[in-house]
């Protein structure tokens, strides 16, 4: 009865040593989870400040190149694909007259060509925008006023990713005096 009861006793201590081992174990498993999860937090929280501070500097730019567009003394005129105007900054309205309402959603021709201007520079112009690159060209464009200025225009394509035209960018430098 007496070495019965070693047995038990032994064995109860190899039992409890194992669940104490698998317990000590489990809660290191638990420990370097935690410290896995802790890091992979950090280094998103890392990430998620880096791509933060991108943005700011992002929109600060944006800001700054919207500030140059809109106060330029040249005209700048953004048009469609399809040729219509999407937008013009205060120099395109100072120069020729037209408020950016009056420009907004009408081909640039109808509102401004001269019949000054060659036919040779508005082929110029149109073969460019077919083959989508840019081109200089010097163009006769009357004023609402019905006065015609000489415009040194330099028209400059934004591609999409798949090489097709997003906008079509127009800086117009009033060139009458020269």
């Amino acid at each position: 009865h007496g070495r019965a009861s070693d047995w038990f006793v032994v064995l109860s201590i190899a039992i409890l040593a194992y669940v104490a081992a698998l317990f000590i174990r489990a809660i290191e498993h638990g420990r370097q989870e935690r410290l896995r999860f802790e890091s992979a937090l950090l280094e998103e929280q890392t990430a998620l400040e880096t791509s933060r501070n991108a943005l700011d500097q992002a929109a600060r730019l944006s800001e700054r190149l919207a500030l140059v567009a809109r106060k330029a003394n040249d005209s700048i005129i953004f048009t469609t694909p399809e040729g219509r105007i999407e937008w013009v900054n205060e120099a395109f309205s100072r120069v020729t007259g037209y408020s950016a309402a009056e420009a907004v959603g009408r081909v640039p021709s109808d509102v401004l060509n001269s019949p000054l201007t060659s036919t040779q520079s508005l082929q110029t112009l149109a073969s460019a925008q077919r083959d989508c690159r840019p081109c200089l060209v010097e163009i006769a464009n009357r004023t609402k006023d019905g006065r015609d200025i000489w415009m040194e225009v330099s028209m400059t394509p934004v591609l999409k990713p798949d090489g097709r035209p997003d906008v079509y960018i127009a800086i117009e430098r009033d060139v009458t005096q020269a």
